[in-house]
């Protein structure tokens, strides 16, 4: 009888054990995985960034996008074998003004993942970020970043950015 009930006490330990675990550890894992999302992001962008980059010094031009967005599918197959789709898929933008082009990730409302994007460009995962607010010279700062889509002219609440040519 003495070792059902030590038994019992060990498995009660045990499962306190694991939520203790799963409670103080889990927060930690999220943001593991939305730093992971993140780098995801960011390694697209680069793997695109750099086909273009072929692609222009082949062709000896600088391409420029439509104003509305290109999936630079003609990057495959010479390029790139096939292009990298993380999230809804990366689109590259024709900005106007003092911004060439960029290339844009929508995330949906991943905004654990944008803020980690925004730690890429800034050092410090950020409490909020940037609203869109009609403009991308609102919001486009660095190479890479992320931002909120607050008047839905993205079709997705958090976009992330790209820019290949450099920003001005």
């Amino acid at each position: 009888m003495s070792q059902l009930i030590i038994v019992v006490i060990s498995i009660a330990l045990v499962a306190v054990a694991a939520l203790s675990a799963a409670y103080y550890g889990g927060g930690a894992f999220m943001n593991g995985q939305a730093k992971a999302h993140a780098n995801e992001v960011a390694n697209a962008f680069d793997q695109e960034n750099a086909a273009l980059q072929l692609y222009n010094a082949d062709n000896g031009i600088i391409y420029s996008p439509p104003t509305y967005g290109d999936s630079l599918s003609f990057l495959v197959p010479v390029y790139l074998s096939n292009l990298p789709k993380p999230f809804q898929g990366i689109s590259f933008y024709n900005a106007g003004g003092n911004i060439t082009s960029i290339l844009v990730a929508r995330l949906g409302t991943n905004e654990a993942v944008c803020k980690q994007i925004e730690a890429l460009r800034t050092g410090t995962v950020p409490v909020s970020l940037r609203p869109y607010s009609s403009s991308f010279s609102n919001v486009i700062v660095g190479k890479i970043g992320c931002f909120y889509d607050d008047l839905g002219a993205w079709g997705s609440d958090h976009v992330a950015y790209y820019t290949p040519y450099g920003w001005p």
